[in-house]
Order: structure tokens, then C-alpha cells, then sequence
């Protein structure tokens, strides 16, 4: 009976610690692959994800600052306004759409 107790707390950490993992880390580069297909973006995506989601920007804004690399890819085709990608080195942290 104690060894079943053991067993049945281990089996129970495993889960709880399987499932903080996987609800707690970022999504992989895998995970883009279905808003590349359907011609999407999404927070997180990285420049190249992007360009093959939307094509080559219109124009490329690059500064350094204390936080590091920070590039803006400027989407003017078939928009009313331009839309502005945010990425902080090469991951898109902001956008507007």
C-alpha cells in the first residue's frame, strides 16, 4: 500500500510538472507554421516567419539602442495605412494591422 502511495505522488508531480511546462513555455517555431500558411502574424514570430507569411517589406527601419537591435518592417501593399512590425533582436514583439 505505501509503495502504491509513492507511486500514485510520483505519477502525480510528473503530471503537474508536464503540464507547467508546456502551458508556461514559449510557442516553438513549429508552432507558426499554420499562420505562415494562412498568410498570418503573431507576436513571438521571427523576421524570417514573417517574410515567408508575408512577403518582403516595403521598407526596413534599423536602431540600436540599450535593449539591443530593434528593426521595423514597413508593409504599405494593399493597406490603407502602413502596417508596422516591431521586432527587439529578429523575435516580432509589437505590431499594428
Amino acid at each position: 500500500m505505501k509503495n502504491l502511495r509513492i507511486l500514485l505522488i510520483g505519477v502525480i508531480i510528473s503530471v503537474i510538472a508536464f503540464s507547467v511546462y508546456f502551458l508556461a513555455k514559449p510557442k516553438s517555431r513549429m508552432d507558426y507554421g499554420l499562420s505562415v500558411k494562412n498568410k498570418t502574424i503573431a507576436s513571438g514570430m521571427t523576421r524570417e516567419q514573417v517574410i515567408a507569411s508575408w512577403g518582403s517589406p516595403d521598407s526596413i527601419q534599423r536602431t540600436q539602442d540599450k535593449n539591443g537591435m530593434t528593426e521595423t518592417l514597413v508593409y504599405y501593399k494593399n493597406r490603407e495605412k502602413p502596417a508596422y512590425l516591431k521586432f527587439q533582436d529578429g523575435v516580432l514583439k509589437k505590431y499594428n494591422n
